[in-house]
């Protein structure tokens, strides 16, 4: 178990989508935004926020957003047990404050949600909502109902309101993709230095201290 200090905090958390915080910060087409699970901000999704803040350099007023889904879609659909996440809250923040972005945005999944249409995300949340300029995904990325739209048909979206996509290749090593599933493993089979170093920091165990009987 590894125990840290709490570093300083910048980056913003804002929880729902319907939050007033969301639409008093930004202006249309301002918003650079990171769509995924990020339960840990592995090696790999830190590459991709790294491209993503480099591009935001460009356009004066940007923000940087990281939007990211609770309960873990997996786990509403039926299709995984809840899992404790690899990094806290607290932590995400942290590495994104490290990394300059102004917001994590935790929108609530549930299945309604899961209904939606990849059309209607796209206009009415990302664009109508988020003020979307560029969206950076992996190359596994996929939204709307049933995972409905992959790649070509999210980026022919996005393009249909202006938007831009950028697709970020997955990050290896030792010719493996660094991943969320593989850094789980690693640490379940006693791998820790493995999964600490996809992680790109120690892995730490958090919980509140009970008072035994002694």
């Amino acid at each position: 178990m590894n125990l840290v200090a709490n570093r300083v905090v910048n980056t913003k958390l804002i929880r729902g989508i319907n939050s007033e915080a969301i639409s008093l910060t930004a202006t249309p087409r301002s918003r650079f935004i990171a769509l995924g699970n990020f339960d840990g901000l592995h090696l790999g999704h830190r590459q991709l926020l790294k491209m993503l803040k480099e591009s935001s350099l460009s356009f004066p007023g940007a923000l940087c957003s990281l939007v990211s889904f609770y309960p873990h879609p997996a786990v509403v659909l039926g299709k995984t047990k809840l899992r404790p996440p690899l990094m806290t809250l607290r932590q995400r923040l942290e590495v994104l404050s490290e990394l300059g972005f102004d917001e994590l945005i935790m929108i609530r999944f549930s299945r309604t949600f899961s209904q939606l249409s990849a059309e209607h995300f796209v206009n009415q949340l990302l664009i109508n909502k988020l003020k979307l300029h560029t969206l950076f995904v992996g190359p596994d990325a996929a939204i709307g109902k049933g995972r409905e739209a992959g790649i070509d048909v999210m980026r022919r979206l996005l393009a249909a309101q202006g938007a831009k996509l950028e697709v970020v290749p997955h990050l290896k090593k030792f010719e493996q993709k660094i991943g969320t599933r593989r850094i789980r493993d690693n640490l379940e089979s006693g791998a820790i230095q493995l999964a600490n170093e996809a992680l790109g920091m120690p892995f730490s165990l958090y919980g509140r201290v009970v008072k035994g009987d002694g």
